[in-house]
Parts: structure tokens; C-alpha cells; sequence
């Protein structure tokens, strides 16, 4: 009887080691969240617009919490398209069984899109006279952005949020009518 409960027990426990395992190299794929954060989404902009494909969740075992990851969504702001390569969070395990998920950081990675685009999106959020010049005075480029955004517990920025991108081929025109082009640049916020 004993050797039949330490047969089980130890059946138990590789098959949980296995499912960890597979959790943590493969994750599971879901598209079942997908509604509810194009819902939420579009509740704090009504002009971003968010088309979630599969979200991979995979178990990380040595922070002991969720990474949730989705490739290639597609993401409109006023009918611009902001092309991203992906979007991933950490999600704390205590924070699976509590009724209120807070994000603490999210990881934003996209391709090349025009810089005229994401000036745009960055007025509506925060419109400055700085912001009005330079979208006065970029005609054309593009730019590549990896960024890490925590947020507060009540969901606002955090200050310590890094930016770090590429500038290709950018033109500008100067309020002198001078014009610059093909300019490269990488910089770091």
C-alpha cells in the first residue's frame, strides 16, 4: 500500500514538474482576453483602436510569475496604424487569484513606422508647444522604439520608464525653409 501511495505521489509530481516545464519553455496560447483588452483599451482612448492576436502565456519560474505576450497586434490611432512587433508583461502569481490584476511594467517593441504618426499620438496625451514645433517641422522619417513602461498602483506612468529607439531618414524643414535630410540617429530615454 505505502510503495502504491510513493508510486502515485512520484507520478504526481514529474507529471507537474513536466507541466511546468512545458509552461515555462512553449507557454499556452489564448485568445480568450483579447475582447476584454480592446474593451479597456479603447474605454481610456476612444481613438485607439487594438486587434490582439494569440496571447502566449508563459510561467517564469525563477521571478515566479506570468509573462503574457502577443506578436504582431494590430494597433490604430485615428486610422494611423502603429505597426508593433510585440507587447509582453509580467503578471506576479499572487496576482492571479485577486480580483484587481495590476500591471507593473509592460515591454513594447516595434517595427519601423512613421515618425509623423507617433508624433500625433503623443499630442493627444500630452500636447506642449515643443510637441507643435517638431510636428510642424518633420516631413518625413521613420523610427524604431523598445521601451519599458511601469505604472503605479492606480495605473499612472511611472518617471523611471525607458525609451530607446532608432531615427532613420529623417527630414526635416527648418522655420527657414532650410531642409535636412537622411538623418540617423539612436537615442535613449
Amino acid at each position: 500500500m505505502v510503495k502504491r501511495i510513493t508510486q502515485i505521489t512520484l507520478f504526481l509530481v514529474l507529471l507537474f514538474i513536466i507541466f511546468l516545464t512545458y509552461l515555462s519553455i512553449y507557454g499556452v496560447s489564448t485568445d480568450k482576453f483579447n475582447k476584454l483588452i480592446s474593451e479597456k483599451i479603447s474605454e481610456r482612448n476612444k481613438y485607439l483602436e487594438i486587434n490582439l492576436n494569440k496571447i502566449k502565456i508563459f510561467l517564469n519560474i525563477s521571478n515566479f510569475n506570468f509573462e503574457l505576450k502577443t506578436n504582431n497586434p494590430k494597433v490604430f490611432f485615428r486610422d494611423k496604424e502603429i505597426k508593433i512587433k510585440s507587447i509582453s508583461t509580467d503578471i506576479p502569481l499572487s496576482n492571479i487569484f485577486s480580483t484587481k490584476i495590476n500591471l507593473e511594467e509592460v515591454k513594447i517593441l516595434t517595427h519601423k513606422n512613421k515618425i509623423q504618426n507617433l508624433i500625433d499620438i503623443i499630442r493627444v496625451y500630452k500636447n506642449s508647444p515643443q510637441l507643435f514645433i517638431l510636428n510642424k517641422v518633420v516631413k518625413d522619417g521613420f523610427i524604431t522604439i523598445d521601451s519599458k513602461i511601469s505604472f503605479n498602483e492606480n495605473g499612472s506612468i511611472k518617471s523611471n520608464y525607458s525609451v530607446d529607439g532608432n531615427i532613420e531618414n529623417l527630414k526635416i524643414e527648418l522655420l527657414n525653409n532650410n531642409v535636412i535630410e537622411n538623418i540617423n540617429l539612436s537615442f535613449l530615454i
